[in-house]
């Protein structure tokens, strides 16, 4: 999510500008940022997510929720997101999910707007009935445009191919991913989103799918960033989700 100060103030990579950390965190929106991290810098972003499952009912959570991220020169970075424990209402109740690598790079960085792509490999790790059987992949393009001062709007479209775990025999399927986000400044520490984002298959042999949810981020200090975000199932279920909240904290060094 990008936070700008007034555009009179701001660099040829709004990035850069203050409060730096809310410009390039990713969570807690299902929309990455289109900014990488700054050189040699590092991010670790976590966080708790409850989730109500649909449809049938049951409730899921899961933690930590953890990516740690590094910033490389040329606007670039490496990520790799670290298995999460996931406990669920019903069997086989508990487990972690995979691994995820992948490289970030903004390719048109001006004060207007940021464009960028990402890539990310999913790796076969995780529990049997959490992790992925083959290895997959996720390509990402995101565009930011920086209305005003207050205002940006980031689209983010991509695809992926992914097999689900080996409790559900590994099932390969692809899918056509996007995500739409309207950030608001609410002053110099506070960013507050709306999102909406959907898929065009949910699973193997299965339809699409539309949720949305809206969040809050506040800049505790110049390096920590903690959020909240709240998310609802419109069509489709996607990962069999109804509603979740979600909370989390982001440290930069």
């Amino acid at each position: 999510m990008l936070l700008w100060l007034n555009t009179v103030f701001a660099s040829n990579n709004p990035c850069m500008d203050a409060p730096q950390i809310l410009n390039v965190v990713d969570r807690p929106s299902h929309t990455d940022s289109a900014c990488s991290m700054p050189t040699n810098k590092m991010m670790i972003e976590s966080g708790y997510q409850y989730q109500k499952l649909g449809p049938g009912g049951g409730w899921l959570y899961n933690f930590p929720n953890s990516q740690i991220r590094f910033g490389l020169e040329k606007n670039s970075e490496i990520f790799l997101y670290v298995p999460s424990y996931n406990h669920e209402s019903y069997f086989p109740f508990s487990g972690f999910n995979g691994s995820l690598l992948g490289v970030k790079h903004q390719f048109i960085t001006n004060s207007k707007v940021v464009f960028t792509g990402e890539t990310v490999v999913v790796l076969p790790d995780g529990s049997a009935a959490f992790g992925a059987q083959q290895t997959g992949i996720v390509a990402n393009a995101i565009l930011t445009y920086i209305y005003n001062d207050l205002f940006d709007l980031t689209l983010m479209l991509g695809a992926y191919d992914v097999s689900l775990p080996r409790y559900y025999d590994g099932i390969r399927f692809s899918s056509v991913n996007g995500n739409l986000m309207l950030s608001y400044a609410l002053n110099g520490k506070t960013d507050m989103f709306a999102e909406l984002y959907g898929q065009t298959h949910v699973g193997p042999m299965l339809g699409g799918g539309v949720s949305m949810d809206i969040g809050v981020m506040y800049e505790a200090r110049s390096n920590i960033a903690i959020d909240l975000a709240v998310g609802q199932n419109l069509n489709g279920y996607i990962g069999s989700v109804e509603r979740y909240i979600t909370s989390g904290i982001s440290f930069m060094f």
